[in-house]
């Protein structure tokens, strides 16, 4: 509230009245009581030189030294109010971990995570951004600003059956382009060109990841190296889309021949291994069909899409460069980059540390790891290519498209901007990747290029700041991040060697004992009973994420210890609480969560409270620090170590 009003609130006029009658009445009393009495004023002079002096209150210097060492930061004291709200201390610590620590999430969080939570406050700063901003300078901020104006224009329901019909007119002209479409029957169509078809009906896949181009795809997973795998898009029966397109072209398209010509795809489609003998042996008007059928129906199915999700959640979608671009500008302390740059270089050491004092890796097992770690490189935010001006918005000169553009002309720029940019990259070795940059609550291990990928938001509010003593920082978003150098050694990502190739670099008899102690993970999970959800888990199916959590978990321990932890800075409310108890207690609380959904049965990842009570009960030091007895939950007398 404002000083202007303030003064203007009329409680605010209420008080000053009654103080000033107050002072006003005391006064009175004053004069009165005194008016019998003669007053004498003595007037003495000034002396140079006077020397006052007053009496002192001794000060505890010990409670000075460490006031001053509590963190004051906003964020450490959002920090202190999660550690106290959500645990719930009638749960024993020994018993459920999970529990105690997370307990009352659910009464100060309306999302089902911490992570659901930054996603959608990341949906709303992009969507803020673009509403606000009418013009830019940027063009990848003007072609985001213009994206959001078709399709808040496509979503009213007023101009929806305009907007839907000039969508599906430029899809018209663009099949008529290809030699059109002989399920349409309007005589137009005379014989194929594979070759041009092909090209003209690539597409950039939703997650951006390969080339769509009907009969097969390139896949590039984040590499230079492209990979040619066989198509197995599901082609489905739409004829309402079909009907609608017929409708624009001035057709009465039959749905019983309709369903004809979907019936010899489908029988092309299940031979598609068999391609060379394939193409062949089938004509070329059910080729074509074919490939036209399944461009139509990704794009009908886009156009779909432009209608049902929200504008804000398809920018993030279709431009995350852009949208990373607008958040790093914005909303990001780029302090917190150093920070995490240098808990990763303390993680790498602690893994070597562990593959060091390994007492059943061989040498040269060791050996092979030791280099792997050593030589994992890393990408924390953002390339630094990308921090020269103008260096994203290079990469948008190329795509057009304005406010006037119909949905479909937008979807197919799009596309085609992204597959040039694909093919720039492949063919350079000076353009940067920037595929990684998605505007996600997320970090990754990629086995093929073996590196370590740290996304923004991930090492954002409210998981990590800089101003988060060190041991904060290591116990939230560090623990997360060693989780992912975990993934390196992962059941998957063993089979690769230190330059992301395929080796079998383990020694047999490491190996063997390998998978026996992955095992141990495996079973431990099978025999977990979710709070929730009961003893349904599939430990097979979470193995990869099993042993990057108890890694990771080892790990941070590790570099915790190392951190000096007792000089550093106090989080208010623990100020004499145990740093030990307290590393755990802030491990955990990145994992709080609403209730287990149905959806972790069949998930790659462990459910949340898995993940806190199941990793910290193969932790020795988790006992010692809460002086668990042995049996009880949290210290099983039988435990799952890796290396």
């Amino acid at each position: 509230m404002s000083l202007k009003e303030k003064c203007s609130n009329p409680m605010t006029i209420l008080v000053v009245f009654l103080i000033v009658t107050i002072v006003a009445l005391l006064t009175t009393f004053i004069i009165i009581r005194s008016g019998d009495q003669e007053i004498t004023v003595v007037v003495q002079p000034l002396v140079a030189a006077t020397t006052v002096t007053y009496d002192t209150v001794p000060v505890d210097q010990k409670n000075i030294s460490n006031i001053q060492k509590v963190c004051r930061s906003p964020e450490c004291a959002i920090l202190s109010y999660q550690l106290l709200n959500f645990r719930d201390e009638s749960v024993n610590p020994c018993d459920d971990f999970y529990k105690h620590s997370c307990g009352k999430f659910i009464e100060h969080s309306t999302q089902e995570s911490q992570f659901s939570r930054k996603d959608l406050i990341l949906n709303r700063l992009i969507k803020e951004f673009v509403m606000k901003t009418k013009k830019s300078s940027s063009k990848s901020e003007q072609v985001m600003i213009d994206f959001n104006s078709v399709c808040g224009r496509y979503q009213d329901p007023e101009n929806y059956e305009k907007m839907e019909h000039l969508a599906y007119k430029d899809l018209l002209k663009d099949i008529y382009q290809m030699g059109g479409w002989p399920m349409m029957n309007d005589g137009l169509w005379k014989s194929i060109d594979l070759s041009k078809l092909i090209y003209q009906i690539g597409r950039l896949d939703e997650k951006k990841e390969y080339i769509n181009l009907g009969l097969f795809t390139f896949d590039f997973s984040s590499t230079r190296k492209f990979y040619i795998d066989i198509n197995e898009h599901n082609v489905t029966s739409d004829f309402g889309s079909f009907e609608k397109l017929c409708k624009v072209a001035g057709l009465k398209c039959d749905k019983k021949d309709y369903e004809e010509r979907i019936k010899e795809i489908l029988e092309f489609q299940g031979k598609l291994q068999k391609l060379d003998s394939l193409l062949n042996s089938t004509s070329n008007r059910t080729i074509t069909n074919f490939l036209i059928l399944t461009y139509f129906q990704y794009t009908t199915y886009q156009l779909r899409s432009f209608v049902n999700d929200a504008c804000e959640r398809q920018l993030l979608k279709f431009f995350p460069r852009a949208s990373y671009r607008i958040f790093a500008r914005n909303h990001f302390n780029k302090e917190n980059l150093q920070a995490v740059s240098n808990l990763v270089n303390d993680f790498k050491k602690g893994y070597i540390e562990m593959f060091e004092e390994s007492t059943w890796i061989h040498e040269e097992t060791k050996k092979k790891a030791i280099e792997k770690v050593e030589k994992m490189e890393k990408m924390i935010g953002y390339p630094e290519e990308m921090e020269k001006p103008g260096a994203l918005d290079a990469t948008f000169e190329t795509i057009n498209f304005t406010k006037n553009s119909s949905a479909h002309e937008i979807l197919s720029e799009i596309s085609r901007h992204g597959i040039q940019q694909f093919m720039d990259f492949v063919s350079s070795d000076t353009i940067p990747d920037l595929s990684r940059l998605e505007l996600k609550t997320n970090a990754y291990y990629s086995p093929k290029e073996n590196m370590l990928v740290v996304l923004l938001p991930f090492i954002d509010d409210p998981f990590m700041d800089y101003s988060f003593p060190k041991y904060a920082q290591i116990a939230t978003a560090g623990a997360l991040i060693s989780h992912e150098i975990g993934h390196g050694f992962d059941s998957k990502s063993i089979k690769y060697n230190w330059k992301g190739e395929k080796e079998k670099w383990m020694e047999k008899e490491d190996l063997k004992e390998y998978k026996k102690r992955v095992e141990c993970l495996i079973l431990q999970y099978d025999k977990y009973e979710d709070p929730d959800l009961g003893r349904v888990m599939n430990g097979t199916k979470n193995r990869y994420e099993l042993l990057a959590d108890d890694l990771g978990a080892e790990v941070a321990w590790r570099a915790f210890k190392k951190s000096e932890a007792e000089s550093d800075e106090k989080i208010f409310g623990f100020e004499d609480y145990p740093l030990d108890k307290l590393f755990f207690h802030l491990k955990a609380l990145k994992m709080c969560s609403g209730r287990s959904q149905p959806y972790w049965i069949t998930s790659n990842h462990p459910t949340h409270s898995f993940r806190v009570n199941g990793v910290l009960s193969n932790m020795k030091q988790f006992a010692e620090a809460f002086n668990c007895p042995v049996g009880s939950p949290m210290n099983p007398e039988t435990k799952c170590e890796i290396f």
